[in-house]
């Protein structure tokens, strides 16, 4: 008895690429009476309504922190607000746009929202963190130190009792 023939085929092996798809999204409100619209933009074309931009993504209390914003109108007094604080004030431009420090009287860890409000409202996000100080690793120094001169002085030690 004979056995058939045996044939086998190769894997086939499919590959698909997607391209990355970048997007932002910005939030602006006419008045506080109305609900908020959202717009996205792509990274080729800028955004419809305005921006708030926030120099820093990342805070600790009491660093310096800027927001720069456009899309107010011309000669609009802009209020920044978080946490139902004011926390900076100016004028916008003649282009809408606008630049200000940002000072927080007391801020508490977490993610705060900063709004800047001149007609529309225009919402930036910034993180506040605490640092611990770094008073371990001078302590942490020391005690090496100190190890390291006790084990110098016993191989010292060791070692002049060869030599006689």
């Amino acid at each position: 008895m004979t056995n058939p023939p045996v044939t086998t085929r190769p894997p086939v092996v499919t590959t698909t690429t997607t391209p990355p798809v970048t997007t932002t999204t910005t939030t602006t409100t006419t008045d506080s009476s109305t609900p908020s619209s959202s717009s996205t933009t792509d990274a080729f074309t800028g955004p419809a309504d305005g921006v708030l931009v926030l120099d820093k993504e990342n805070i600790q209390p009491g660093d310096d922190l800027t927001a720069t914003g456009t899309g107010c109108p011309k000669g609009a007094s802009v209020t920044l607000r978080s946490l139902g604080q004011d926390v900076g004030k100016t004028t916008a431009d003649e282009n809408g746009g606008f630049s200000s420090p940002v000072k927080f009287a007391s801020i508490e860890p977490g993610r705060h929202k900063v709004r800047a409000e001149c007609g529309i409202v225009l919402v930036g996000n910034v993180d506040v963190t605490l640092m611990s100080s770094s008073g371990g690793s001078t302590s942490t120094l020391v005690v090496l130190l100190f190890f390291l001169l006790i084990g110098a002085a016993m191989l010292r030690r060791q070692f002049s009792g060869l030599r006689r």
